[in-house]
C-alpha cells in the first residue's frame, strides 16, 4: 500500500530543525528527494589489474530530486536523477602505452520512487555516454537499459536494499558491445548524532558479454554534520576485490566522500 501525502513517508526531506542523524538517514537513501552534491576521491595504489602504478578517480555525482507534479497521473511519484562524471587518472599498461588523465563516460541513473508501508521501492532506466577523452578511460558505448531500486526501512536505525541496473550498448564507437550488470549494495547502520557506518557504495559489476565479474568487499564509516552553514556527509571507504582479475579494475582502493547537502 502506499502511502499518502500527509503521511510520515521515509523519504520525506528533513525539516531544518531536525537533528543530524535524520539527515543522516536521508543522505545514505538513494531515493531521498534530498538535493546532493557528492564529490568522492578514489585513490588506487599500485593494484591495477594489466597495469602498474597508481591510479585515481575524481566523481562528481549530483544528486537531483525532481517533486512530483499535480498535473502529473497519480502512478508517477517523486523522481531522482543521478549523474556520475569522472575525472580519470589512469595507470600505465603492462606492455602498452602509459597512463593518462581525462574526463570518463559519464553514466546516469533516473528513477521513479514510491514509498511504501515496508520502505522504498524505485523503477527506472540507467544509461552510458561516451564522453571519454580517451579509450584508456573508458569504452565509449551509448548504453541504456533498466533501474529497479528496492530499500527496507522498517527497522529502526538499519537500511538494506539494493540498486541494480543493466547497460545494453545501443551504439559508440568503442571495442565489441555493452551488456552489463551494476549492483550498489545498501546496508546501513545509524546510531545517533549523524554518525552510520556500513557495507560501501562500490558496485558490484557482472559482465555478461565477456563473462566476468567483479565482486569489491567494501565497508564505510560516515558522519553527517555542519561547516558553518553548510549540512555535509563525509564518509571514508575502503574495498578489496574478490572477483575476477578485469584488466583495467582495480584490486582496491581507498574512496574520501564529501557531499554537501541542501536540505528544504
Amino acid at each position: 500500500r502506499c502511502r499518502d501525502d500527509k503521511s510520515d513517508a521515509v523519504t520525506t526531506a528533513p525539516a531544518s530543525g531536525d537533528s543530524h542523524s535524520d539527515l543522516a538517514k536521508q543522505a545514505t537513501n538513494p531515493a531521498a528527494p534530498l538535493l546532493q552534491l557528492q564529490l568522492q576521491n578514489i585513490f588506487i595504489p599500485d593494484s591495477t589489474y594489466g597495469a602498474s602504478g597508481y591510479a585515481n578517480q575524481l566523481i562528481v555525482q549530483p544528486v537531483i530530486p525532481i517533486a512530483r507534479q499535480d498535473w502529473l497521473p497519480d502512478f508517477l511519484p517523486h523522481q531522482i536523477f543521478r549523474p556520475t562524471i569522472p575525472i580519470v587518472t589512469s595507470a600505465d599498461i603492462d606492455g602498452g602505452p602509459d597512463g593518462t588523465t581525462g574526463l570518463g563516460d559519464i553514466n546516469y541513473v533516473y528513477t521513479f520512487n514510491y514509498d511504501l508501508d515496508w520502505g522504498v521501492l524505485g523503477i527506472g532506466l540507467s544509461g552510458e555516454i561516451p564522453t571519454a577523452t580517451d579509450l584508456r578511460l573508458g569504452g565509449r558505448h551509448w548504453a541504456f537499459g533498466p533501474a529497479v531500486f528496492a530499500m527496507y526501512a522498517s527497522i529502526p536505525n538499519v537500511q538494506v536494499g539494493a540498486l541494480v541496473s543493466n547497460n545494453f550498448s545501443v551504439g559508440g564507437g568503442g571495442p565489441g558491445d555493452l551488456n552489463s550488470m551494476s549492483i550498489q549494495l545498501i546496508a546501513n547502520y545509524h546510531w545517533g548524532d549523524g554518525w552510520y557506518a556500513g557495507w560501501g557504495d562500490q558496485p558490484l559489476t557482472f559482465d555478461w558479454e565477456n563473462g566476468g565479474y567483479y565482486v569489491p568487499l567494501s565497508a564505510r564509516i560516515g558522519k553527517v554534520g555542519s561547516m558553518g552553514n553548510q549540512k555535509v556527509n563525509i564518509f571514508l571507504q575502503g574495498y578489496r576485490n574478490v572477483g575476477d582479475s578485469i584488466t583495467g579494475q582495480s584490486e582496491g582502493g581507498i574512496k574520501l566522500n564529501v557531499t554537501l547537502l541542501f536540505p528544504e
